[in-house]
């Protein structure tokens, strides 16, 4: 029996280029590999460069809610914000121990910070803010007779009122340079805390006169603020206005005298003038007859031995 011959298969590594080829594919995903990790890397440190660091952030004390000017600060009107330090000014507090007790000097929003100028001098309220010698006074005005509501505390105005006497109407600026200690201004009028407030009112520092003149002029006068510029503290000399002072010159011109009719004397044209009115002794002695007038005589006196004679003689 010859002797049987199994023809040898070639091995997978034995295969020509194999082994080349292996390398090859795996040298190509390293690289695909590396290149995706740098990429990642990349990536990764441009984020990381372009992504802008967390703001540095300050605690101050806040309203919890929208409190008038005039109130009383106590806990419950309070809390702390977080604010980007880039924002916080000098006089902003953050602490509550600056805060409570004192009295607000003008509104405060909700949410708003505290500031040093927002509040009153001391524990006293409003009389440790009043200048020496002045007395506060409280008006009530409109939108349109309060500049707007922008009259805000410390701001100077006038007050101008319009009275009547006599039928006619009157203007007059009754004081001058007031300090405004409380106010109401429209962010008040706008918020849920200015919606029960009926009108805006505006507290005044002003001398024991004015404070009697402002409260006649309450009584019996329309009255206005006009407000100064910042710093203006000086007092016109003013003389007052009526209507008068609304016309032009063409309508306060009296009537001409009537034309003269051609060939009528100019007396004649003109109306009668009255008969001078009679004083109080003319009036009464008008009906009394003329009193009668005596001539004048000389008296002579003649004497004849002891006997004497008087004379009266004429004058001529």
């Amino acid at each position: 029996m010859p002797p049987v011959v199994t023809p040898q298969n070639p091995t997978l590594s034995s295969r020509p280029g194999y082994l080349g080829s292996t390398k090859k594919k795996g040298n190509t995903m390293l690289v695909v590999t590396m290149a995706s990790v740098l990429g990642l890397l990349a990536i990764g440190v441009g984020r990381m460069l372009t992504t802008p660091k967390a703001a540095e952030t300050v605690r101050v004390v806040a309203a919890a809610k929208d409190i008038p000017a005039g109130c009383k600060l106590s806990f419950a009107n309070l809390h702390y914000v977080e604010m980007p330090k880039q924002y916080f000014k000098e006089g902003m507090l953050q602490g509550y121990e600056n805060v409570v007790g004192k009295y607000t000097r003008t509104f405060v929003s909700a949410r708003e910070p505290f500031a040093i100028n927002a509040l009153m001098s001391g524990n006293g309220g409003l009389t440790g803010d009043l200048p020496k010698g002045s007395r506060a006074i409280t008006l009530k005005f409109t939108d349109e007779t309060s500049v707007d509501s922008q009259v805000r505390s410390g701001d100077r105005v006038d007050v101008v009122a319009t009275s009547t006497y006599q039928s006619k109407k009157y203007t007059k600026t009754i004081a001058q340079n007031l300090l405004v200690v409380l106010s109401t201004p429209k962010e008040a009028l706008l918020s849920e805390t200015g919606h029960s407030q009926d009108g805006n009112k505006v507290t005044l520092a002003v001398s024991p006169t004015d404070a009697e003149l402002l409260s006649e002029a309450v009584e019996n006068s329309k009255l206005r603020l006009t407000l100064r510029s910042f710093g203006d503290l000086s007092k016109a000399i003013l003389q007052g206005s009526d209507e008068r002072d609304l016309l032009p010159h063409e309508a306060l011109r009296q009537e001409p005298p009537k034309a003269i009719v051609e060939g009528q004397s100019p007396v004649a044209a003109m109306p009668p003038l009255p008969p001078p009115p009679l004083s109080a002794a003319d009036s009464v002695f008008a009906a009394l007859p003329e009193a009668a007038v005596a001539p004048v005589k000389w008296v002579v006196e003649m004497f004849s031995g002891s006997r004497r004679e008087n004379h009266e003689i004429e004058m001529r």
